[in-house]
């Protein structure tokens, strides 16, 4: 970032706190963020918990229920975190958004290789349903298209995630180190490498 816009966060918030956006301040908006996460999170446990009851546990129900309690107790990390200025508790929230980054890059790879093969089928192989059992239906050819503009989705929310809460970590880092020092009596340098 520009020197300017430093600067510029610099007269806003009247200390070394950074801004994000030039809106609200860095700490803010991971509040916000890990807040509607949560919110997400304890909703969709009951849904899950549902399907857990109806389809008597299958691998990808134990394997979501596994992902949102760790994403609950990653979030709620990050909160302490920043109340308490310990950059370490956002540890397993950021390898949780890296992990699905992961998840949502390797679905998006398979169901786009999917579709150009069914597409590479040829449109003699279209139907309207499945009622015969050959071919493929239009309404699969959708679903697929639906699962790649989920995981385009989520990829793109996991990104903005990861890199407000990491720009969070690095300010929380920073601003540690910058207390150390002071307490410590050694000089700060007026040109601090943390830029947001």
């Amino acid at each position: 970032m520009s020197h300017n816009y430093v600067i510029f966060c610099l007269k806003k918030y009247n200390s070394d706190e950074s801004c994000l956006w030039n809106l609200i301040h860095i700490k803010f908006g991971a509040q916000v963020l890990c807040a509607f996460g949560l919110i997400g999170y304890i909703l969709s446990v009951t849904a899950v918990i549902e399907r857990f009851k109806a389809e008597g546990g299958t691998f990808w129900e134990v394997f979501e229920i596994i992902e949102i309690i760790l994403g609950i107790v990653g979030f709620i990390g990050v909160l302490v975190g920043i109340k308490q200025s310990k950059p370490q508790y956002f540890y397993l929230c950021l390898v949780l958004f890296v992990f699905q980054m992961f998840i949502f890059s390797g679905g998006m790879f398979f169901f786009l290789s999917f579709y150009a093969f069914v597409m590479d089928a040829g449109e003699e192989h279209f139907t309207l349903d499945k009622t015969n059992g050959k071919g493929v239906s239009i309404s699969d050819i959708l679903r697929i298209v639906h699962v790649i503009l989920a995981c385009i989705v989520g990829l793109i929310y996991d990104v903005f995630a990861f890199d407000v809460l990491y720009k969070c970590y690095r300010f929380i880092t920073e601003k540690n180190a910058a207390d150390n020092d002071a307490f410590l009596g050694i000089p700060r340098s007026i040109n601090s490498p943390f830029h947001v």
